[in-house]
């Protein structure tokens, strides 16, 4: 199996991020763009993750995922 060094996974998340936020139709329901919100948030948040070689467990949460 090929092992994908770091910039290639970067550059691959980025890559569906911007698929994804292309996506993002305010017509559609709001449940939707949420979704879509959501998905984009986590992809975002695993580029930081590997850009700054931390786990999502040292990186704050955002606000709104806070219990």
């Amino acid at each position: 199996m090929h092992e994908y060094t770091k910039q290639e996974q970067i550059e691959v998340l980025r890559s569906e991020i911007e698929i994804f936020k292309s996506r993002i139709d305010p017509n559609k329901s709001k449940v939707d763009i949420l979704y879509l919100a959501d998905t984009i948030s986590m992809l975002e948040l695993r580029v930081k993750e590997l850009e700054t070689n931390e786990t999502a467990s040292t990186i704050p949460t955002p606000s709104f995922y806070k219990k």
